[in-house]
């Protein structure tokens, strides 16, 4: 009996670990440090009518929200999950567009929406930043 009760213990704390070690944070910061240059890219793109320039920067910016909606949705946070595959959606329609050869300049209000997840959900420091 005692046996069981370790052996199912073990699993326990292996399993706990497991969970951890997929919720990779380093993920998460990956995929944000590569989403502000990316997206001041696209910004600049888009005010030159740059459909290449366009077309790389927003499929960038869809894979690096496709992680962070990945990482999100592991987290169970289904909130700004929502939000990176709106952004998700968004880049992958201007990167469409742009390889289509136009260069859609509602992209630039539907892409970078961070403030309203970051306002919720970013850690901030003592002094406030």
């Amino acid at each position: 009996m005692r046996k069981v009760s370790l052996v199912i213990a073990v699993c326990g704390i292996l399993a706990l670990a497991l969970s951890v070690m997929g919720q990779n944070p380093a993920d998460l910061k990956t995929a944000m440090t590569g989403i502000g240059p990316a997206w001041a890219s696209l910004q600049m793109n888009l005010d030159s009518g740059n459909a290449a320039g366009v077309a790389a920067d927003a499929a960038k910016l869809e894979g690096l929200f496709k992680d962070t909606e990945a990482f999100f949705t592991k987290s169970k946070m289904q909130q700004p999950a929502g939000w990176a595959k709106e952004e998700v959606e968004a880049a992958g329609a201007a990167a469409k567009a742009a390889k289509a050869g136009t260069v859609d300049k509602a992209a630039k209000a539907a892409i970078g929406k961070c403030k309203q997840c970051h306002d919720v959900y970013r850690q901030k420091n003592q002094d406030g930043s």
